[in-house]
């Protein structure tokens, strides 16, 4: 599998999860203000006291704050990071092949220099892990999983924390070219 093919996979298995993830973040842009519309042009908002006045602007600066923070996370969320080993396509694979003996990952698919994992780190928190081995480098992946299998862009720096923990081991076992 190349770079260009696995980014592909990633952009079509979570396609609803990215189109669902997108629509709420319009609705979220769009719905803040229009309720901030409904709310100042009722009778008695000119009689509400200025902390009530306060309060709403800033919940309503937050929704649509959150909105455009999810815009810009989204596209992340399949960005591939690049981890130098200065090893060849053969040894990254068996690194890679060989992560699940250190961390608690279970295998959902591989195929020759890619794999999928399964990754529960120690907060519980479940992580689709993709994996390329590449000349020189090893390509990663990391997506926060909810209950349902599904993926969200307000992961709380968990994906961020999975691909640290998973490149830490990655970056030893190319160092030390065993992961045993």
């Amino acid at each position: 599998m190349t770079t260009k093919e696995l980014q592909e996979k990633l952009e079509k298995e979570n396609k609803f999860d990215k189109v669902w993830n997108y629509f709420i973040c319009v609705f979220v842009i769009i719905g803040g203000p229009y309720f901030l519309i409904r709310i100042i042009t009722l009778d008695n908002w000119e009689q509400s006291p200025l902390e009530f006045k306060i309060f709403f602007f800033m919940l309503v600066a937050f929704f649509v704050g959150l909105g455009v923070f999810g815009f810009w996370r989204i596209p992340l969320a399949y960005k591939l990071i690049e981890i130098k080993t200065e090893l060849n396509q053969k040894q990254n694979s068996e690194i890679i092949t060989k992560l699940p003996n250190t961390l608690r990952m279970k295998l959902k698919e591989s195929e020759n220099n890619y794999s999928k994992y399964l990754f529960q780190d120690r907060f519980w928190d479940k992580k689709t892990v993709h994996l390329l081995a590449e000349n020189d480098k090893i390509l990663i992946n990391v997506q926060t999983r909810d209950y349902d299998g599904g993926g969200g862009f307000l992961d709380f720096g968990r994906a961020k924390r999975g691909v640290r923990i998973i490149s830490n081991e990655i970056k030893k076992a190319a160092h030390n070219n065993d992961l045993s």
